[in-house]
């Protein structure tokens, strides 16, 4: 799934985050996260206080950023994006996790 999102909409870098308590972990990648089969390099554990990412968690609302250089709450991992798009993943109202995208272009 990761790698379909991450080639669909032309990111080099999908990671899926799923929330377990009251942090997001990261459970599949595509890109540099994802670089020996289905393993995924370097996992990073995210609180849902911290971040662009625990951001989208709390609030249920979807995060584009442009440049995540103006972005204070920008938490980098391996991949150097320049622009960053992350969508809550709600089922049955709840947010069970995120899915972050990054890209190493600004959006237009």
């Amino acid at each position: 799934m990761a790698e379909r999102i991450g080639v669909l909409l032309g990111f080099e870098d999908c990671v899926i985050y799923l929330l377990v308590g009251d942090e997001l972990v990261q459970y599949a990648a595509y890109g540099v996260k994802n670089t020996r089969g289905r393993e995924i390099f370097e996992p990073i554990t995210v609180r849902v206080d911290q971040g662009v990412v625990g951001r989208v968690a709390v609030s249920g609302k979807a995060a584009l950023i442009n440049d995540v250089r103006d972005e204070p709450d920008y938490i980098p991992d391996q991949f150097p994006g320049l622009s960053e798009l992350a969508v809550p993943l709600i089922f049955e109202d709840r947010v069970i996790g995120v899915i972050d995208t990054e890209a190493s272009s600004a959006f237009a």
